[in-house]
């Protein structure tokens, strides 16, 4: 009676953990698949921001047109300006030399 109660034991245990390895597999695969998604990520959260933006712009156009025109001018001063922001590190090292 006891021999067969450790037998059932026994293979309840080894039903377990192949249990607990095929989870540990499948987290695996999954943490896997997140990681090739992140770059997605990156070009979704860019675009929100950038209609986010967008719509700021417009509606600030619609209700306060002058702060919207100096606003636009600072973008495009900005947007336009040549000087680096930060200095190249190559070139830094090179007028070094």
């Amino acid at each position: 009676m006891e021999s067969e109660e450790i037998i059932e034991q026994d293979s309840e245990n080894t039903k377990e953990s192949e249990m607990n390895g095929d989870d540990i597999e499948a987290m695996l695969a999954e943490y896997d698949n997140k990681g090739e998604k992140s770059s997605g990520d990156v070009t979704a959260m860019q675009t929100v921001l950038c209609v986010i933006i967008a719509v700021f712009l417009f509606g600030l156009n619609a209700f306060y047109p002058e702060i919207s025109g100096d606003v636009f001018s600072k973008i495009t001063q900005l947007c336009s300006d040549t000087t680096d922001t930060f200095k190249n590190p190559i070139d830094t090292v090179l007028s070094m030399l």
